[in-house]
């Protein structure tokens, strides 16, 4: 399990001056409470969980701020109390006189946060939900803090995403970094373009599966200080508006900005957004793997046609088959995305930065879905599944049918069993395809159809991304089912992203819009790997 300590807040925190001395009461962890968006991931806590937690016996202390040279009470010391109950876990501290000051700001309002440390031993998670839910199991309490004004700082939950990481690993066997082919041929080696060859390593150019972390990656490779990584591209991007808060954010924005305003995102400190926004993708959760690009052309070898084997003769020669190989070139096309903010809201909200972040990833995340299934091909858009030729097809009808059993399903399956590709397990559709298939029933008992044998282990995965209303003769409301070997479709990202803020045009309502540009291609590596079921109508 995951090794970092990952801390998580919670409002509520008050002052009771009644008594003898200062207290802070609050509620450090709440039970069976679906968390906000943390992002990228919810989290729900099992009173379970905390109750062997406590059991270990951890001599807690109470910290201000997460500042262990503030210690204002300890559980050994009888100064912290901590009781589990219905809601979570209750805390009390007795304040030393010397931090009454704290005691007075919580009762003011001025702070009312409390946080606790951890450190993860057992986790599930369940990806059937959007974003994804993990359920904490078992965990080492590490410490309370109180007097937090604002929420867990950025690496905070660093620790749960790669969590998710190694559970997607557990799934399915990790990918090797090498350009992908059909099985069973072994893999070849990607090559770049020779004029763009000067300055790259021979391992350069990599294919990151689901489990591979694009941060790790980019951190091999940056020439930008380690530290950046520390911060999250929400930060910069309401510190361009309100300015830096602590010196890291001064660093990162003077060494990123531009003459004309506009800030080049420090590619260490873009490559956390981009994980974040590959875990938001369903095709990356099928499967799809990613390519980093450091040049405006960068070439993969792909296979066309496998070589022939042939039986020889005692002192015959050997019969000569060539394989054929052409390049799959990556052309890096513009992905803008535009959003506007109140400067009340940048101002005074204390979770901007994660609100912005969230939000640009949701931007991208939605067209890049989309393109990577629909795309036309035609400039400035990549080509997706619908349109790439060689894709199996098998279609419900001129004018479309509705689906009463998995049939269609496995008719098309089994032309891409005829293809050779046998790592099928993942279909994508729209919503009311998948409520359709789950609603199938028996002839017979009317009990809810089961799948067949072969589609038993599939990850059925929808997104609104699939259209309900693609024309299929006659019906104008008919939809698509894709499946495949998902690791054939590769996105290329540019690691580098450009960010602007409007200050002037929105003047008038008191709003800036931020700008985010950033830079991507999607190829299919072997078509014949995928399959489209068309014309499903409800």
């Amino acid at each position: 399990m995951a090794e970092e300590l990952e801390i998580r807040h919670l409002d509520g925190l008050r002052a009771e001056t009644s008594g003898a001395g200062a207290k802070l009461v609050g509620y450090a962890i709440r039970t069976n409470v679906l968390s906000e968006n943390l992002g990228g991931f919810r989290e729900v806590i099992t009173p379970d969980a905390l109750r062997a937690a406590l059991r270990r016996g951890p001599d807690l202390r109470a910290l201000v701020n997460h500042n262990t040279d503030r210690v204002i009470g300890r559980l050994s010391a009888k100064t912290l109390r901590v009781a589990q109950d219905d809601d979570g876990l209750r805390f009390e501290v007795d304040v030393p006189e010397h931090e009454r000051g704290l005691v007075e700001s919580v009762a003011r309002g001025d702070v009312d946060g409390a946080s606790f440390a951890f450190r993860t031993l057992k986790d599930a998670w369940d990806e059937t939900t959007t974003p994804p839910t993990r359920t904490l199991l078992d965990f080492e309490l590490h410490e309370l803090s109180v007097g937090v004004p604002f929420p867990a700082y950025p690496q905070a939950h660093v620790a749960a995403l790669r969590s998710l990481e190694r559970h997607h690993q557990s799934k399915e066997p990790p990918m090797e970094p090498t350009a992908p082919v059909v099985d069973p041929v072994p893999p070849v080696a990607p090559v770049v373009s020779p004029e763009r060859r000067e300055g790259l390593d021979a391992g350069e150019v990599r294919v990151l599966g689901r489990g591979d972390s694009f941060r790790s990656w980019i951190e091999e490779r940056t020439k930008h200080p380690k530290e950046y990584s520390h911060l999250r591209l929400g930060d910069v991007l309401r510190a361009m508006v309100t300015g830096p808060r602590n010196d890291l954010e001064r660093r990162a924005l003077s060494e990123g900005t531009d003459s004309a305003g506009g800030y080049t995102v420090p590619d260490i400190l873009l490559a956390q957004w981009i994980d974040r926004l590959r875990n938001a993708l369903v095709i990356v959760q099928a499967g799809a793997q990613t390519v980093p690009l450091t040049s405006d052309t960068v070439k993969i070898a792909r296979l066309l046609a496998d070589p022939t084997a042939a039986w020889r003769a005692e002192n015959a020669a050997v019969a000569e088959s060539d394989p054929t190989f052409e390049a799959v070139t990556f052309t890096p096309r513009s992905l803008d995305v535009f959003t506007k903010v109140s400067r009340e809201l940048l101002e005074d909200s204390a979770n901007i930065a994660e609100m912005l972040e969230a939000a640009l990833v949701r931007s991208f995340a939605v067209e890049i879905d989309r393109v990577c299934l629909y795309g036309t091909g035609t400039p400035p858009q990549p080509r997706g599944l619908r349109t790439t030729a060689n894709v199996n097809e098998v279609s419900q009808g001129p004018n479309g049918a509705a689906l009463t059993s998995y049939d269609p399903i496995i008719d098309l399956l089994a032309l891409v069993w005829a293809d050779n590709v046998p790592a099928v397990n993942t279909a994508i559709m729209a919503p009311r395809t998948l409520a359709t298939l789950a609603k199938l029933k028996e002839a017979t008992t009317n009990a809810p159809l089961a799948r067949p044998s072969v589609l038993a282990d599939w990850r059925f995965l929808q997104t609104a991304n699939v259209s309900i209303a693609e024309t299929q003769g006659t019906a104008n409301n008919a939809s698509t089912l894709f499946m495949g070997d998902w690791s054939q479709l590769l996105l290329g990202v540019r690691t580098t992203m450009q960010v602007e803020v409007a200050r002037e045009l929105f003047r008038g309502t008191y709003q800036y819009g931020f700008f985010g540009h950033l830079r991507m291609d999607v190829q299919t590596t072997h078509p014949e790997s995928f399959g489209r079921l068309i014309g499903i109508i409800p």
